[in-house]
């Protein structure tokens, strides 16, 4: 039987995933256009977080 625990979102927790998935698929540099919408910035965010200085933003 499935109880709420089941169904909880550990924010922490996704980061922490998301980030370590970019790293293994990005490999070198990488440009992300963002539109200044929620989307785009979390992307953006979770990209910069794995590969740091080699990110690169465009306003589009």
């Amino acid at each position: 039987m499935l109880t709420s625990d089941d169904f909880m979102f550990n924010a922490d927790e996704f980061i922490a995933q998301a980030t370590a998935r970019l790293k293994e698929k990005i490999k070198g540099k990488a440009i992300i256009g963002v539109s200044g919408g929620i989307d785009s910035a979390v992307s953006a965010v979770l990209v910069h977080r794995a590969i740091g200085k080699d990110l690169r933003c465009v306003l589009v």
